[in-house]
């Protein structure tokens, strides 16, 4: 998966070395895997399903699905901001541990 936040770093002149790729079965980034993860951890939160969520956000239930599975997808700046602002917190804080 390169999300648009990788995209975003390659474009400003960083550089994504095979160094920062995780070696898990799934070939995640460890950024990718806690943005995951941080994603899932939210929505449990609420006690909302998947497909609640992705209504909520107005995106398909396929494409929330795969954001919060371990399958590699592409997310839009525009859709980590939408998660972000429905749940109150800077895009910056999807990436934290």
């Amino acid at each position: 998966m390169i999300s648009d936040m990788m995209s975003l770093i390659t474009e400003k002149g960083g550089s994504r070395t095979d160094s920062e790729r995780i070696l898990t079965d799934t070939g995640l980034t460890e950024t990718e895997l806690i943005f995951k993860e941080n994603v899932r951890k939210l929505r449990k939160k609420t006690g909302r399903t998947i497909v609640e969520t992705a209504e909520d956000l107005g995106l398909k239930y396929g494409k929330y699905r795969l954001i919060e599975s371990m399958t590699p997808v592409n997310v839009k700046f525009e859709t980590m901001e939408r998660i972000s602002n429905h749940y109150g917190i800077p895009v910056s804080d999807l990436f934290k541990l």
